[in-house]
């Protein structure tokens, strides 16, 4: 898996970021971290929801200010949880996202389309969860998890 990350990041130029994997799977850069999975959060959870390539979703006024209120909402857990991030932490991972290939889906994405179970979980609830654990609101990362929740096993029946 770390393979696969590493060449995503290296093909979309991202000479500055180094894939660790330690106690946990990492994002590190020159002044700051940011967690792989708060980034997997956000970016699977546009593509699985918008059933749409990273392109469109950066392209679509809409769905990019979406995009950039997800990274304000993870990067304000990250803050309240201890993580040690950059002061523009939000503002690095969009332009991550923004050097991404164009045609770039989720392993989330490619599971709902497929009928597959989702990690919304461990991802989206995560989050949702440490929200209000802290305090914070997390109104889009809560519409997300809410959006892909009945298919959280799989396709739902009628």
């Amino acid at each position: 898996m770390l393979g696969v990350v590493t060449l995503a990041f290296e093909e979309a130029g991202l000479e500055n970021v180094e894939v660790r994997q330690g106690n946990a799977t990492r994002l590190e850069f020159s002044d700051g971290s940011l967690d792989l999975s708060f980034f997997i959060t956000v970016l699977g959870g546009m593509t699985a929801l918008t059933r749409c390539p990273i392109g469109p979703i950066r392209s679509t006024p809409e769905t990019r200010q979406m995009l950039k209120r997800l990274f304000e909402e993870i990067a304000a857990l990250a803050s309240a949880s201890g993580a040690p991030l950059a002061p523009d932490a939000w503002e690095r991972a969009l332009s991550m996202a923004d050097r991404l290939p164009p045609t770039a889906y989720s392993s989330l994405h490619h599971d709902l389309i497929h009928g597959r179970r989702l990690e919304i979980e461990a991802l989206q609830g995560y989050a949702v969860r440490l929200g209000e654990r802290f305090g914070i609101p997390t109104p889009m990362l809560f519409a997300v998890y809410a959006a892909l929740k009945p298919s959280e096993h799989g396709a739902p029946s009628p």
